[in-house]
């Protein structure tokens, strides 16, 4: 059955290019996955198989001159991409399972080539972005509407928010950073067709869109993505009143410093929170600090522990890029383990951005994820700031808000090597890139 739309996905290729990536970016929300296709590989179809066609095709146009990889690699995004890859790899010379380790750098490096350089050269031309965003979103509408009618099911019950959009997303956190992620933009849509004076049709059908997003997002019952929400509402108002980043950076630095020094005081209230996750939404939402009762909570806790001890014993190099999940089973300790904590430790990662790098790549590639992170942040606030072009601003903002909810929702969920969020994540890095490359300030350093 795969064989006909390989085909067919190839003659799309070869006729439309262009036209082949955005019907790619549309498929990825209804792109479902097959655990083993044979030597134990997973693949997600359509979009993985056309994902491969993507890079082969970009790597031919680079080979023609017809996309220059250049200015992205040289970009200050690209500079810190490529600092992180090389670390990747020199921790996977010292991985304790090199065939997940390499497995994990090819598509990283599939997925930087095409998002972040083939699309970030699409994006050179502003209108791309903006179709970037309606092909992701127009293939997201079918997905939140068979999600709702699923859960509907059920009654709307919270208990079956993890099998919604199943077998689509196999988990409902995985939705909700995603609908976190594109709420800006759906906004940004509403707000663009409204300055533009479009058809009022054309305006309510948008704003039908965006609260499609948001009711979705509170279906799915994801309290990391709700409170990233409630975050990016602090973060718009630091870019409403322009507040220049290196003041962002100092205040991130003071917090993270008071919560190191106060958190024997956070873990002892997080001890005290008796908060459940219930069927309303304050209730669920407060219960996201309860780590005495709420066995998922409890399992994150057990997760992290394992990582930290995994960092303990390889500081420098980690166990290799994607091996948490093979290593952290003999790191637990029994008064952590939950009724869902397995001894072979195999139901899932880190649960943390953060702490599953540092546990896979040490130390530099907690620098060096962060290092990106920030970077982004400088980035996007440069253009968002100094842009004159009111439309690349608000798209610059938009695209920050996008991001950041996913900085935060990295604290308690690792999902860059799944496909749904890492279109987003590196197909928004290339849009910054692009859009920087059109102020005026940097195509001067660039020339001189």
């Amino acid at each position: 059955m795969m064989i006909p739309l390989a085909l067919l996905g190839l003659l799309l290729a070869v006729r439309n290019f262009e036209g082949f990536l955005f019907a790619m970016v549309c498929l990825v929300p209804l792109s479902v996955g097959i655990t083993d296709v044979g030597g134990g590989l997973g693949l997600s179809i359509p979009d993985e198989p056309m994902l491969l066609i993507a890079a082969g095709g970009i790597v031919l146009l680079m080979l023609q001159k017809k996309i220059n990889p250049i200015p992205f690699l040289l970009h200050p995004i690209g500079i810190v991409i490529v600092l992180q890859m090389l670390w990747a790899f020199v921790s996977s010379l010292n991985s304790t399972h090199g065939d997940i380790s390499s497995k994990f750098m090819a598509a990283r490096i599939v997925y930087i080539l095409v998002f972040y350089i083939g699309f970030g050269t699409l994006f050179l031309n502003v209108g791309r972005i903006v179709q970037f965003f309606k092909a992701h979103l127009w293939g997201l509408i079918p997905l939140m509407l068979y999600a709702i009618i699923h859960l509907s099911q059920y009654g709307l019950s919270r208990k079956s928010s993890p099998i919604m959009a199943d077998p689509f997303y196999d988990d409902h956190t995985l939705l909700g950073a995603c609908l976190a992620m594109v709420l800006p933009w759906a906004g940004w849509l509403v707000l663009q067709e409204k300055a533009m004076g479009s058809p009022r049709r054309r305006r309510v059908f948008y704003g039908l869109l965006m609260a499609l997003v948001v009711v979705t997002l509170i279906l799915s019952f994801s309290r990391a993505a709700w409170i990233s929400i409630v975050v990016i509402g602090g973060f718009y108002l630091i870019l409403r009143f322009r507040i220049r980043f290196r003041y962002l950076l100092m205040a991130l630095l003071l917090v993270a410093g008071t919560a190191w020094l106060t958190r024997d005081a956070i873990v002892s209230r997080m001890q005290d929170n008796e908060n459940v996750s219930g069927e309303d939404v304050l209730t669920t939402a407060a219960s996201v600090t309860n780590v005495s009762t709420d066995d998922s909570n409890k399992e994150r806790v057990n997760r992290w522990a394992c990582a930290v001890a995994m960092f303990e014993d390889r500081p420098l190099m980690g166990f290799g890029p994607g091996t948490y999940e093979r290593e952290y089973g003999s790191y637990q300790v029994l008064s952590q383990m939950t009724r869902i904590s397995t001894w072979a430790g195999d139901r899932g990662d880190a649960h943390s951005e953060y702490l599953g790098v540092l546990s896979e790549q040490g130390i530099p590639g907690l620098l060096f994820l962060g290092g990106l992170f920030l970077m982004s942040l400088h980035v996007g606030m440069r253009i968002a700031y100094h842009h004159p072009d009111p439309l690349k601003r608000g798209l610059a903002v938009a695209i920050l808000l996008g991001l950041s909810t996913y900085y935060f929702h990295g604290f308690v969920n690792d999902f860059l090597d799944i496909d749904k969020a890492a279109v987003l994540f590196w197909g928004m890095m290339g849009m910054l890139a692009a859009l920087e490359q059109n102020l005026p300030n940097f195509q001067n350093r660039a020339a001189g």
